[in-house]
């Protein structure tokens, strides 16, 4: 167990010594053993050995207070704006780099960690750059990472480090390091959860053919040019299949290596090619509706871009 005195904005502690403001202040990591007994969806591709769950602020109370009961496991709890700020300090020295005084500033030391942890300095956050690379923050708890032995003794010595470094005491390294460990661990994370895509690929196909028969329909739903940004994209093929927007945007593009309006726009012309050939009696024009153009003129100079002939040759070449 860390003392809490000594490090404000960053700990690792043992779940059932968790406080309110870690639950509800704190992004936190949690590591389970094998032996837990907890909804996280895994498969039957899945290793069984440990399970690491990610959380964003206030959204771990519900599970901590579920299992506090049960001893030995871990948690990682940190604050998103100290790492936000420390890591941009390490790839831009304008940067000011924030210093364990700045967090404590005017807090007793003897209860500097439960202040800090409070301070509305770190409540409401925005979703800082370092999420927009560890998406797995923004998964829900069916989404958890399962480890296998060797990958579990890996996260285990990444804990191990950070702990080290934070019993070592305050001085002017200690934020860079500490924030620089947790990043690798991060990293270990992001090689786990690609790996894990792979051992899911049989299933991953399934879920593919759902996605693509969800692409045509909304294709065809002619709504497809209406829709500029890619939250609602993602929402909407998300949703129906349980997953969170994140997920599914990461798992598309594993398995894919596009965007949802890059495989959109790519699928896009595939529909059309197969509504010319399917529906020879059926006009330029209904086509051009259905895919959502507002004019054969528009599908036509759209389609010869992409495919590199017009509409009515590829039907006729076809």
């Amino acid at each position: 167990m860390f003392s809490c005195k000594k490090h404000p904005i960053a700990r690792l502690c043992d779940i059932a010594e968790m406080s309110i403001s870690d639950m509800t202040q704190c992004f936190v990591v949690i590591l389970q053993g094998r032996e837990r007994r907890v909804c996280t969806g895994v498969t039957s591709c899945d290793f069984r050995d440990a399970t690491l769950l990610f959380f964003r602020p206030g959204e771990c109370k519900e599970y901590v207070e579920r299992m506090k009961s049960q001893s030995g496991i871990l948690a990682l709890c940190f604050c998103g704006d100290w790492l936000e700020r420390t890591l941009a300090y390490a790839f831009d020295e304008d940067c000011c780099l924030p210093s364990w005084e700045e967090a404590c500033d005017g807090v007793d030391d003897n209860i500097a960690s439960e202040q800090v942890f409070e301070s509305e300095k770190y409540k409401h956050l925005p979703r800082y750059s370092w999420q927009k690379r560890y998406g797995f923050f923004e998964y829900n708890i069916k989404e958890s990472l399962h480890l296998s032995l060797r990958e579990k003794a890996a996260v285990e010595k990444c804990l191990n480090d950070i702990k080290d470094e934070m019993e070592w005491g305050l001085d002017d390294y200690s934020n860079m390091l500490i924030a620089q460990k947790i990043k690798i661990f991060f990293d270990y994370c992001c090689r786990y959860y690609e790996r894990q895509h792979i051992t899911r690929s049989c299933l991953n196909h399934c879920v593919m053919a759902k996605v693509e028969r969800m692409a045509d329909e909304y294709l065809l739903s002619g709504e497809y040019h209406f829709c500029t940004s890619s939250s609602p994209l993602l929402r909407r093929f998300a949703e129906p299949l349980g997953i969170s927007d994140t997920f599914f945007e990461d798992f598309l593009c594993a398995e894919t290596g596009k965007s949802i309006e890059q495989c959109l726009g790519s699928r896009h012309f595939e529909v059309a090619k197969r509504l010319l050939v399917s529906s020879r009696d059926e006009s330029l024009c209904s086509i051009a509706r259905k895919l959502g153009y507002s004019s054969t003129q528009c599908f036509a100079a759209a389609f010869t871009r992409v495919v590199g002939c017009s509409p009515s040759d590829y039907r006729n070449c076809c």
